[in-house]
């Protein structure tokens, strides 16, 4: 159960006890259990549960509940204090009030009795240390009559004071730190609970403007709005005219809004502080926004073809350079096979007597696939 719950039954059973049972039979005078009554003035402070989720309430809360969580951490904060004082004090009830000191010198023995006289007086003197009030007074008149109490002093000024008191705030700290998280954890939580109960009455708002069924709602159609929806937007959105709402609405100007964009455009609007003009005018921007944003994607598309096609027509370019190359070089092969024939014709002419061909002739005779005549 939950802890305000146990406490709401034990005040419940109080008074009972107190009404039906000792009152009655048992007191006889008017004391009773009235004292023990005012317990329920802590009841009030399930007020603060309330006000957690209100913005203007949010700081209260911190500082409310932060003060209710530390409870547990004053409380071993408290025993940790005890147990360290009591420590520090058996030390120095044998460092400082069974010191020989204590007997041979009078102004230690007067600082002794008024400081160090018992256990409950030297752990009441060293609550003084944790909160540092007026110390030097107390501890350096016995350092300069004693130096190795520097040693136990400076023990207990780094012990109480500064580690565990520190250590004591950080756990505050944390704590505080931790709840703030839980607060908006149940702030959200609360956010969507209120986002589905709202979608869930604009939902119906919607099938009930959506005469047709058609899945859209039109200017016409939201002009025959009931009055008690009518009310609901205007509590919603701060503007009378149902048309106003459409138009902020329709951002496009297509003349319809499906329920998605209904449901979600009215919702933006109730859980914001701004006007509904300045919702459209935010629409309108994100939409101008994602419209460029895919320009730009496809400019980059654009980009990386246009790189590719390059790579491409330098690809083919070079390969083109290289059969002009490979052309020029299989005319040269050509034509010194064609000078070796054309040689050859000529010795042989020479050989045969007959009167030479030219070579134009032998070029095309070569071409033609006649060979020479033979003597």
């Amino acid at each position: 159960l939950d802890h305000w719950v146990k406490f709401d039954c034990a005040l419940v059973c109080c008074g009972v006890l107190n009404a039906w049972i000792l009152e009655p039979f048992v007191l006889k005078d008017d004391e009773g259990l009235g004292p023990l009554m005012v317990l329920r003035m802590g009841r009030l402070l399930r007020l603060a549960r309330t006000v957690r989720l209100l913005v203007k309430f949010q700081v209260l809360w911190m500082l409310v509940r932060g003060l209710l969580t530390s409870a547990g951490t004053m409380l071993y904060t408290l025993v940790m204090l005890f147990i360290m004082l009591y420590i520090f004090g058996c030390i120095g009830f044998e460092l400082i009030t069974q010191s020989p000191q204590a007997k041979d010198d009078e102004e230690f023995a007067a600082l002794v009795e008024d400081w160090f006289r018992d256990l409950p007086r030297i752990m009441l003197t060293l609550l003084q240390f944790v909160c540092l009030d007026s110390v030097g007074a107390i501890y350096r008149p016995l350092i300069e009559k004693s130096y190795y109490l520097a040693i136990y002093f400076i023990g207990i000024i780094l012990v109480m004071p500064i580690v565990l008191m520190n250590l004591v705030t950080a756990v505050i700290v944390n704590g505080a730190l931790e709840q703030a998280e839980s607060d908006r954890e149940a702030m959200a939580v609360h956010e969507e609970q209120r986002k589905k109960k709202m979608i869930r009455e604009l939902r119906r708002i919607f099938l009930n403007l959506d005469e047709d069924g058609s899945g859209k709602v039109s200017k016409d159609e939201i002009q025959s709005i009931g009055e008690h929806d009518k009310k609901i937007l205007t509590r919603l959105t701060n503007i009378s005219n149902p048309v106003d709402i459409f138009n902020a609405l329709d951002v496009n100007e297509l003349g319809e809004l499906d329920i998605e964009h209904f449901c979600s455009g009215i919702w933006e609007v109730a859980i914001s502080k701004v006007p509904i003009e300045m919702k459209r005018m935010e629409i309108q921007v994100n939409d101008l926004h994602h419209t460029l944003g895919r320009a730009l994607d496809e400019q980059k598309f654009f980009r990386q073809e246009q790189e590719t096609f390059q790579r491409q027509q330098s690809k083919f370019l070079e390969e083109q350079a290289a059969f002009r190359k490979a052309q020029i070089t299989f005319r040269e092969e050509v034509r010194g096979k064609l000078a070796c024939i054309y040689s050859t014709l000529q010795d042989c002419s020479a050989t045969c007597s007959l009167p030479p061909a030219s070579p134009s002739q032998a070029s095309s005779r070569a071409s033609n696939g006649h060979a020479p005549a033979s003597g």
